[in-house]
C-alpha cells in the first residue's frame, strides 16, 4: 500500500544502457517508483496497463517518434503527467514550443549525476526545470514590471510572491490558508494574466517586482 503512494517516474530512451542506468540511478531514491521503456509505443502500453505516471523523462530522439510528436502523444493521453525532454542538444524552436504546450522542462544529458535526484524532486514538486542558458528563450514580451500587479487581488499577489520565492503549491496554500488545488487554479489564472507559458516564466517575470 505504501508503494502505491510514491510518485511514479517513467524513463523513455531507446539507448537501452542509458535508460537502464538512469532508471537504476533514480531507483536509489526510495521515495519514488521508477520504470523504463525504449519507445513511445511501449510507454503508451505501460500507461494503459498501469495508469498515468507522475513524471515522464522523454528522450528527444526516439525510433518511433521525434521529440515533439512523442511529447504531444503523451501529453494528450496523460494531460496531468509532467513531461521533461532529455537530449544532448535540442533545437531552440522545439524547446519553446514544448514549453508553451506545457512541458515541465529540459534535462540535458550532460547534467551532473550527483544533482539528478534533487532535480527530479524539484520537478515532481511542480517546478519546471530549465537550464540557465535557456531561460532567455521563454522570456515573454509583457507589460512593464511596475504594472505587473495591476488588477491582481491580494490572494493572486500572495501566490505570485510564492512563485517568485520558489515555493510549491502546497507550501503557498499552507501559508495563505488555501488548498493545493485552489493554488493550482490561481497559478493558471496568473499565468494567463501575465501571458506566461508556465509558473517558472511567471516567477521570472515578477522577480524584480516589489511586493511591499
Amino acid at each position: 500500500m505504501e508503494d502505491s503512494k510514491k510518485p511514479r517516474v517513467l524513463v523513455i530512451d531507446d539507448h537501452r544502457m542509458v535508460a537502464e542506468m538512469l532508471a537504476e540511478l533514480l531507483s536509489a531514491n526510495t521515495a519514488i517508483e521508477v520504470s523504463h521503456v525504449y519507445d513511445v509505443a511501449a510507454a503508451m502500453k505501460s500507461v494503459k496497463t498501469t495508469g498515468a505516471y507522475d513524471l515522464v523523462l522523454l528522450d528527444y530522439h526516439l525510433p518511433d517518434a521525434d521529440g515533439l510528436s512523442a511529447f504531444y502523444e503523451i501529453h494528450s493521453e496523460c494531460p496531468n503527467t509532467r513531461v521533461v525532454l532529455m537530449s544532448g542538444t535540442i533545437p531552440k524552436s522545439v524547446f519553446k514550443e514544448v514549453m508553451a504546450a506545457g512541458a515541465a522542462g529540459f534535462l540535458p544529458k550532460s547534467f551532473p549525476v550527483k544533482s539528478l535526484n534533487q532535480a527530479i524532486a524539484m520537478i515532481l514538486s511542480g517546478v519546471d526545470f530549465i537550464p540557465a542558458d535557456m531561460n532567455d528563450l521563454i522570456q515573454p514580451e509583457v507589460k512593464e514590471k511596475s504594472n505587473l500587479l495591476d488588477g491582481m487581488n491580494p490572494i493572486e499577489i500572495s501566490v505570485l510572491r510564492g512563485l517568485v520565492d520558489g515555493l510549491t503549491n502546497k507550501t503557498i496554500g499552507n501559508q495563505i490558508g488555501r488548498t493545493e488545488v485552489t493554488i493550482k487554479m490561481y497559478v493558471r489564472k496568473i499565468c494567463k494574466r501575465l501571458n506566461a507559458v508556465n509558473r517558472t516564466q511567471a516567477a521570472m517575470m515578477a522577480k524584480d517586482v516589489s511586493f511591499d
